[in-house]
């Protein structure tokens, strides 16, 4: 191992760097270990000092936890280096690794400015490792593309300048820099599968194929292959999207892996993982080929995908709890009334619906199926109204009626009863209804 053994030239690189960060800030996920060690070293040489800071996590899972953080003060102080230290308290439990790697992202992402990016520490051994792990999972190629230098995530910016460098790269040139770093024992025990593959199977594979370590090139291969898939669901999109909503007809229409390809991407672009295969078949099954006259529906992450015509919806299960109770409000200028699925605003001003000044107030409820309300002269059944309007069966389940009595005074998604319509230079109540 020679420190060749990775960029051709490392002061070409750490050129490169600083010409890549360009005059942004840079926040390091800082855990005092031998990469992120590294890659601050890096940054400060490459002479970004003066917009770079970093932040060390305490997860409080390892004995030496603490110890661990006043290391990392300890470094940042002496480099001049600004930091933080944010201190978890995970509850042990299920999905543990998982869930600290949610709250250390959420705790990085207080101390990263708007136009910042934050700066992790993965190199081209944990991108190896990545792929390994997807593949044996049964990852699409989305998936297999693993890590990428630049991604966003939930709005933040994160940049892995040492995706192309390899561990022994890395370990070598911080040892020449004469940099100290804590090491973690748990990264030497062999139970977490990361550490399984890292320990076990990829020593046993570079004995076998010395260029183990481009599996990094196939993450990228399969990286421009879901770029690929994302261009041709965008081509596809432009027949089958209608706002938010996709149209079953063009769905239909199309082979199955570019079906699914497009659902993926509908899904992905509503900020939701994309599931397995076998929920996408029964997507298929159960949801797009539905007679019209039904009403299918499939869960996914805390949201609903419903068909609705030819219309196929994603969404949150709160828009699916129907509207309850009954509540007492009189329209008066500047009062609102807020309810779980709507909020009912009254307007001095023109609003799209307007109505006579009650004397009292008003019942405001969810429809039961037999209302009617007299509009254009003749008494039409709300339900009816709705259905004609292309109002989805769970959203009139939502939508709020006002009545006095046992009279339909105005109806939302419908309008006002020609009864409590104002005549011209009468005066009227403006009232705007705002659907959740």
């Amino acid at each position: 191992m020679t420190l060749s053994d990775g960029p051709p030239d490392a002061d070409q690189w750490l050129g490169e760097l600083a010409a890549e960060a360009g005059q942004r800030p840079l926040v390091v996920a800082f855990s005092g270990g031998l990469d992120s060690t590294f890659l601050l070293a890096s940054l400060l040489r490459a002479g970004l000092g003066d917009r770079v800071s970093a932040v060390h996590v305490d997860h409080g899972l390892q004995p030496d936890s603490a110890r661990w953080a006043d290391h990392c003060q300890g470094v940042m102080a002496a480099l001049g280096v600004s930091g933080a230290v944010e201190r978890l308290r995970l509850v042990p439990g299920s999905n543990l690794e998982s869930r600290a790697r949610q709250a250390r992202y959420r705790a990085l992402a207080r101390h990263v400015p708007a136009d910042g990016w934050l700066v992790l520490a993965h190199h081209r051994d944990d991108q190896a490792e990545t792929l390994l792990l997807r593949l044996l999972r049964g990852a699409s190629v989305r998936g297999l593309s693993g890590m990428r230098r630049h991604q966003q995530l939930d709005g933040l910016t994160l940049w892995r300048p040492l995706l192309d460098c390899s561990r022994d790269w890395i370990q070598a040139r911080a040892e020449h820099w004469q940099l100290s770093w804590v090491e973690d024992p748990s990264n030497r025990e062999s139970g977490p599968d990361r550490n399984f593959l890292r320990h076990q199977v990829l020593p046993a594979l570079s004995q076998r194929w010395p260029a183990a370590d481009r599996l990094a090139a196939t993450a990228q291969a399969c990286e421009e292959a879901a770029t690929l898939a994302d261009d041709l669901a965008g081509l596809d999109a432009q027949q089958a999207l209608l706002g938010d909503q996709l149209s079953v007809t063009a769905l239909l229409g199309l082979s199955g892996p570019r079906r699914r390809n497009l659902l993926a991407w509908w899904l992905r672009r509503q900020g939701l993982q994309v599931p397995d295969r076998a929920w996408l078949a029964r997507l298929h099954q159960q949801v797009l080929l539905a007679g019209e006259d039904r009403e299918p529906r499939l869960g996914l992450a805390q949201h609903v995908c419903c068909r609705f015509r030819d219309r196929l919806f994603l969404l949150p299960e709160s828009a699916l709890e129907p509207l309850t109770g009954e509540h007492q409000w009189l329209p008066t200028p500047g009062q609102s009334l807020a309810l779980a699925s709507a909020t009912l605003h009254a307007r001095a001003a023109p609003a799209e619906l307007m109505l006579r000044p009650p004397a009292q107030p008003l019942t405001v409820r969810a429809a039961d199926g037999g209302e009617r309300i007299l509009l254009g002269g003749m008494h039409r059944q709300v339900s009816e109204l709705w259905r004609e309007r292309s109002v989805p069966p769970w959203q009139r389940r939502r939508l709020p009626l006002l009545l006095l009595g046992d009279e339909v005074v105005a109806a939302a998604a419908i309008g006002v009863a020609d009864s409590w319509q104002p005549a011209a230079g009468e005066t009227a109540v403006g009232l705007h209804i705002e659907v959740h």
